[in-house]
């Protein structure tokens, strides 16, 4: 059981995940996120836990030195906001 966080995001590249900033949007295109929620208490195998949907959001992707870094504001359903990185 733990704590999760789904990000569907679409990059112009068929191979990594591009630098840039992505936004939420109901069809997928280059620098689109179409789908994010939040797991509170996941298990893994079954899924159950709390799942709570972003609504909105914004996902920053940048580069430093060989890793990949995501800094993320989730607006999620029931009013609440997720920020991280």
């Amino acid at each position: 059981m733990g704590e999760l966080i789904y990000l569907d995001l679409n990059s112009s590249s068929e191979t990594k995940l591009v630098t840039g900033t992505y936004i939420f949007s109901a069809n997928r295109a280059e620098f689109t996120m179409v789908d994010a929620s939040i797991g509170f208490g996941v298990e893994v195998v079954s899924y159950a836990g709390t799942i709570i949907e972003a609504t909105c959001g914004t996902v920053e992707v940048s580069k430093e030195g060989n890793q990949t870094v995501l800094d993320f504001s989730l607006p999620l359903a029931g009013g609440a906001t997720v920020s991280g990185n």
